[in-house]
Order: structure tokens, then C-alpha cells, then sequence
């Protein structure tokens, strides 16, 4: 690997070794979320976008290169919007660090990173859950 793309690649390992630390959900975006939908629809709505996500890591493990990567920049800053929307924290800021990585021509193990991106999105889907139920009573 060259010293660009292992510059690239240690900001990505940094950046995700960052984002474990934060907590899985924003709790007050949740909260605001849960309230101004009702938890019926906002349930609904991430268990559509964890959907989403489990189809997103399934592209990932195909993509071999980066450049394979370029029609899922969309996808990628989709995603990023929708986990901050949602107030799942800890996955936008994984998702970020995935856009960054394209954006600076890093090299990532896809395979590795969608197992990241399906395993955060359980937690973050049962969190949720639970932070919604209790946002109602």
C-alpha cells in the first residue's frame, strides 16, 4: 500500500475506533423524532432504513475497488442523513467516515466494514426501539 492510501487508511481506522466511543443514539433527537411522529410511525420509518442499511453492506462486500464505490456515494451520503434524522449517532458517524475514505482515495475491507454497518444498525434498531417506547409514556 502506498503511503497515501495508508495515511487514507489510518484516518479511517481512527475515525471508526472514534465513533465506538460515542453513544449509540442522540436521545433528545430521538425524543423530538418519537414526538413528532408518534412512535408507531417512527419505529416503522427505521425499521424501513435498517432495510436500507442491511442492502447498502450487501453492495459493500461486493465492491472490490474503490472506484467501484462511486455509484454508492449517493447511497453513502443518504444513509448519513437519515442516521443523523433518526438520531443514530454512532452510525452516522461510521457512515461519514466511509464518505471521507472515498473522498481521499482511501482503502477500506469492505466485507469488514459492511459486518460493521449491519451489526451497528441491530443496536442501533433496538435502541431505538426502546428509547421510542419510553419517549411515549
Amino acid at each position: 500500500m502506498d503511503p497515501k492510501h495508508q495515511a487514507a487508511h489510518a484516518t479511517l481506522e481512527a475515525a471508526i475506533a472514534k465513533a465506538t466511543h460515542l453513544p449509540v443514539l442522540d436521545a433528545l433527537v430521538v425524543a423530538q423524532f418519537v414526538e413528532l411522529l408518534g412512535e408507531k410511525r417512527a419505529v416503522f420509518l427505521v425499521s424501513e432504513f435498517t432495510s436500507e442499511i442491511e442492502a447498502l453492506s450487501t453492495r459493500l462486500e461486493s465492491v472490490l475497488h474503490l472506484n467501484e464505490l462511486t455509484p454508492m456515494r449517493g447511497d453513502l451520503h443518504q444513509a448519513s442523513g437519515a442516521a443523523a434524522t433518526f438520531g443514530l449517532r454512532r452510525l452516522r458517524a461510521i457512515v461519514l467516515a466511509l464518505e471521507q475514505d472515498y473522498h481521499s482515495q482511501g482503502t477500506v475491507c469492505f466485507v469488514e466494514l459492511a459486518a460493521l454497518l449491519r451489526g451497528l444498525m441491530q443496536i442501533s434498531s433496538l435502541e431505538f426501539r426502546a428509547a421510542a417506547s419510553n419517549s411515549e409514556n
